[in-house]
């Protein structure tokens, strides 16, 4: 788990993100125990909560063979995440079915989900199917 604050979001840009979140991960490369991998998460959810920070959860499961899973009729022609039950603000990252791009399952409040859609430059990256 790895967190990034962004304090000003009228300032923040796609690429600090990305580059305050890969500094991160390579924090906790090193880190094999998982009692502290458990304690880092604890803490990391800790502040966020106390500091009433609205938070946005992201996973991914790119790079993970999921269309290459074979129970015996075929591999799959599509694979699909659960998401029933989803709270808050969470976007799900996974391969797309030629493994030449990304899908993204976005989960947010209406309100927020209205300004998402409407991102000019997220659009410049987006495929709607």
């Amino acid at each position: 788990m790895v967190t990034t604050k962004i304090m000003d979001s009228s300032r923040m840009q796609l690429n600090g993100v990305v580059t305050s979140m890969r500094k991160g991960i390579m924090e906790v490369q090193g880190v094999r125990e998982v009692e502290d991998i458990g304690k880092m998460m604890v803490n990391a959810w800790l502040t966020l909560m106390r500091d009433h920070v609205r938070t946005y959860g992201v996973s991914s499961v790119c790079r993970f063979p999921l269309y290459q899973v074979d129970f015996g009729w075929g591999k799959p022609v599509r694979v699909m995440l659960r998401s029933g039950g989803v709270e808050g603000n969470v976007f799900v990252l996974m391969d797309t079915p030629s493994g030449d791009g990304i899908e993204a399952t976005v989960h947010l409040e209406e309100k927020e989900m209205s300004v998402f859609q409407e991102d000019k430059e997220l659009q410049t990256y987006a495929e709607d199917d």
